[in-house]
């Protein structure tokens, strides 16, 4: 049987056998998921396809300049676009130019959705460049 693996370019993962050809289709799946919805959780995709989550990760690290839409970045267990990254940035923009007081970062991300350590990493950037 490990030969068969070997030379077919399959993999065993969780008692089921992974050929490349089906990584590569998964890859186009996610990459149209990813082009509609601009951010993807790792933990989403594990539960719909069935699949560890190492083996996800290491499926997308390997494929991500090649599979993915130019631009995807891994952060932590998000997949997001250039172009989503680009729009929570202006968003972000925006909402801290409306600030007229005083104001909790952790209770504005929660108003606007957005995860707190991801807010406060681009309101830092956003001051920063001023």
């Amino acid at each position: 049987m490990d030969n068969f693996v070997k030379r077919q370019n399959v993999t065993m993962i969780n008692g089921q056998l992974i050929s490349n050809q089906y990584a590569e289709q998964l890859m186009d799946e996610i990459y149209e998921l990813l082009s509609d919805q601009g951010c993807l959780l790792i933990q989403d995709l594990t539960t719909k396809y069935n699949l560890p989550l190492d083996f996800m990760r290491e499926c997308i690290n390997l494929r991500l300049d090649s599979h993915l839409p130019p631009g995807t970045q891994l952060q932590g267990n998000s997949l997001i676009t250039q172009t989503y990254a680009e729009r929570q940035l202006a968003k972000v923009r925006g909402v801290l130019r409306a600030i007229t007081r005083p104001a909790a970062l952790s209770a504005i991300a929660q108003a606007y959705r957005i995860e707190e350590q991801k807010f406060k990493n681009m309101a830092d950037q956003l001051i920063r460049e001023g």
